[in-house]
């Protein structure tokens, strides 16, 4: 019995340290390494064309924290884009998933090492003040990983931190008159590509910088047009919530033409 005993602790110790498991080695490996079948996605989008101040930051960051916390089961890829770089190749992309003391028990758990890597990247892209030229738009950069690998789990949940003020060639959501001039502007702007996303067993959260001065009717329209953007859902799991951010952000009428 002791035998049997000593036999079962030790093939415990070893799941839980990854050992002999073709999944994973350890907890967290390179996207490249993800030699197992993904269960979940779970992708964070930075999209903050300035400066924002100590409260906002924080908030982002909590609001991450949260959702890395959150219980999984199984291999879950995370990932970081920011449409200050351009293409769907993320900032960061590792494979994850609980320890077994965390399946066993429920317990929420995220490596620390990860936790620390993904916080820096994000603080680091919240203190540019200048779009590069290879920078892109939100639509564009959500648009492109819609029908990536990025988001063909089961699962996958979308965290989106962004002002929603992009503009497009013909067309400045800013001085909107009109919903349906917007989604004809970004639809020409968008012609022979993606237009609106299809998305699949996918939540969205999105977290959003607000604007104040912005105008009522221009926040109508902004608010009109992303939900038309948002509009195709379907699957276990699908949604969009906004949430706002408290805070502000400096040099919000300074943002790099992209067209």
């Amino acid at each position: 019995m002791f035998a049997v005993l000593a036999a079962a602790v030790v093939l415990l110790v070893c799941m839980a340290a990854g050992v002999g498991s073709p999944a994973m080695s350890g907890a967290a490996r390179a996207a490249g390494s993800c030699d197992a079948v993904i269960d979940a996605e779970l992708a964070f989008f930075v999209d903050v064309p300035g400066t924002v101040d100590e409260s906002m930051s924080s908030e982002i960051l909590a609001r991450l924290g949260e959702q890395l916390d959150a219980p999984f089961a199984g291999v879950r890829r995370i990932s970081l884009f920011s449409t200050r770089h351009r293409g769907t190749t993320p900032l960061i992309t590792v494979c994850t998933r609980p320890p077994l003391f965390a399946t066993l028990f429920g317990r929420q758990w995220t490596e620390s090492a990860l936790r620390s890597r993904l916080a820096g990247a994000v603080r680091a892209e919240l203190g540019q003040t200048v779009a590069p030229a290879g920078s892109q738009t939100l639509t564009q950069v959500l648009a492109d990983v819609s029908v990536s690998t990025y988001s063909r789990s089961a699962k996958n949940t979308l965290v989106i931190f962004s002002g929603l003020r992009e503009k497009w060639r013909g067309f400045d959501p800013r001085r909107c008159g009109g919903v349906q001039a917007a989604i004809a502007a970004y639809r020409m702007a968008r012609a022979g590509g993606v237009e609106r996303p299809s998305f699949k067993s996918v939540t969205i959260h999105l977290n959003v910088i607000p604007e104040p001065g912005a105008g009522r009717d221009v926040s109508r329209c902004r608010r009109a047009f992303w939900n038309w953007y948002f509009g195709d859902f379907e699957g276990e799991g699908e949604g969009v919530t906004w949430e706002y951010l408290p805070g502000s952000m400096s040099d919000a009428q300074q943002l790099t033409e992209k067209e």
